[in-house]
C-alpha cells in the first residue's frame, strides 16, 4: 500500500482491486445488506399471521388500519423501513464497519484474515463505534433539519419564473439529490472516525480530533474519494423520483424491489468508500512512521 497513488480515480482503481483479490473486506457489508433484506421480508409479512400479532396493534395505533391492507401496506413499507434502517446502521452497521477496517488493517500488515478474530477485537471497541455512529446521524439529521427550513421556505415562493422560480424548482424537485450530497458531506467528516478507533485504538473523542486532523491534510482527495463511488447511488434516486404513487402502480410490490436495488447499490459503495478511506489512513500513517 505504500505506493498507492495520491489520485483520487487511481486510489478507487486500486480499491476495486484490493476488494476483488481480497473478497473477505465485503463479508462484513454482506451481512449489514442480509439484516436489510431480513428487515424488509419481516416488514413484508407484517401484517399477516404471526407477525400481525406484533405488528398489526402497532400499526393500527400509529398509522391506522387501513395500512394494514394491500396495496396501503406498501405505502407505510419504505417509513417502517426506514426505521428499521436506523436501527440496524447504529447497533451493527457501524460494528460491521469497524470489523472491515479491522481485516483491512490486518491484510496490510500480511496476516492471515481470521473472521471471528476480527470480530472479537473490534468488540472491545463496541461502544466508541457506536457513539461514532451516533454522532455521524446526529449530524445528518441536523443537515437535514437545515434543508427542511429551505425546503418550506421554497414552498411559499410565489413566482413560477424568473430566479426565484427556478430556486423553487431545484430545491423542491432536487430532494432526493440534496440528501444525497448531505449523506456524502456527513461521510466525509466523519470518514476517519471508525479506522482511527480500529487501528490507533482511539476513543471517541481522541477519534474525532485525529480524524479532523488526518481530513485537513487529505481534504481534497478524501472528498473525491467519497464522492465519486456515493454518486453511484444517483440512478436508483432518479428511479425512486419516477416511480407513480402507490395507487398508481400496477404493481406496489415495486417498492420492495427498489428498495432491494437500493441495498444492493449501498454494499458496493459502503465497501468501496470504507476500504479506500482505510487504505489512505493506513498510508498517512506508515510515512510517518
Amino acid at each position: 500500500m505504500q505506493n498507492i497513488d495520491k489520485h483520487p480515480v487511481s486510489i478507487l482503481k486500486i480499491t476495486v482491486n484490493t476488494l476483488i483479490n481480497n473478497p473477505v473486506i465485503v463479508y462484513p457489508f454482506f451481512v449489514i445488506a442480509f439484516l436489510q433484506l431480513l428487515a424488509i421480508e419481516i416488514l413484508y409479512f407484517s401484517p399477516r399471521f404471526p407477525l400481525s400479532v406484533f405488528f398489526g396493534p402497532l400499526i393500527k395505533r400509529i398509522w391506522g388500519e387501513v395500512f394494514l391492507h394491500y396495496p396501503y401496506n406498501f405505502v407505510l413499507l419504505p417509513k417502517m423501513f426506514f426505521y428499521a434502517q436506523l436501527f440496524i446502521y447504529v447497533f451493527f452497521g457501524g460494528f460491521l464497519t469497524a470489523c472491515a477496517v479491522h481485516i483491512i488493517k490486518e491484510i496490510n500488515s500480511g496476516k492471515r484474515i481470521v473472521l471471528l478474530v476480527a470480530i472479537r477485537d473490534t468488540l472491545s471497541k463496541y461502544l466508541h463505534i457506536v457513539l461514532a455512529t451516533v454522532l455521524s446521524l446526529l449530524l445528518l439529521s441536523g443537515l437535514s433539519e437545515v434543508y427542511n427550513l429551505v425546503f418550506r421556505r421554497a414552498l411559499i415562493i410565489r413566482s413560477q419564473a424568473g430566479i426565484f422560480g427556478l430556486i423553487k424548482n431545484i430545491v423542491i424537485h432536487g430532494t432526493p439529490y440534496f440528501q444525497l450530497l448531505i449523506a456524502m458531506v456527513v461521510t466525509t467528516v466523519f470518514v476517519f472516525v471508525i479506522p482511527i478507533i480500529v487501528i490507533e485504538n482511539k476513543k471517541i473523542f481522541g477519534a474525532i480530533i485525529n480524524n479532523f486532523k488526518s481530513l485537513w491534510q487529505m481534504l481534497g482527495v478524501v472528498v473525491v474519494v467519497v464522492f465519486l463511488p456515493m454518486l453511484l447511488y444517483a440512478p436508483v434516486l432518479a428511479l425512486r423520483s419516477t416511480v407513480p404513487p402507490i395507487q398508481n402502480l400496477p404493481f406496489p410490490e415495486l417498492q420492495i424491489l427498489i428498495i432491494i436495488l437500493s441495498i444492493v447499490t449501498t454494499l458496493f459503495i459502503d465497501a468501496v468508500v470504507v476500504t479506500a478511506t482505510t487504505m489512505l489512513y493506513l498510508v498517512k500513517k506508515e510515512r510517518e512512521t
